[in-house]
């Protein structure tokens, strides 16, 4: 079973505008180095999905880097 978080995301602020796909950077672990992502809109519903490597690797803290498209922006 896999861990969940909740992550915020800082920017883009609020009424900025972005296209409908953008890259997201962090810091996590994930089993065998791969982050999970989901991207929801304000109701809740999965706008976008993704995954990124972690740099750690395992199930260590490194830090990520990858893309995310929204598939109906």
């Amino acid at each position: 079973m896999g861990l969940m978080t909740d992550v915020r995301v800082r920017q883009p602020a609020k009424h900025d505008l972005v296209g409908s796909t953008f890259t997201v950077t962090g810091t996590g672990a994930g089993f065998e180095g791969t982050i999970g992502l989901r991207l929801l809109n304000p109701a809740g519903t999965v706008i976008g999905r993704g995954s990124a490597q972690s740099a750690a690797g395992g199930v260590g803290v490194g830090e990520f880097s990858t893309d995310l498209t929204i598939a109906r922006p």
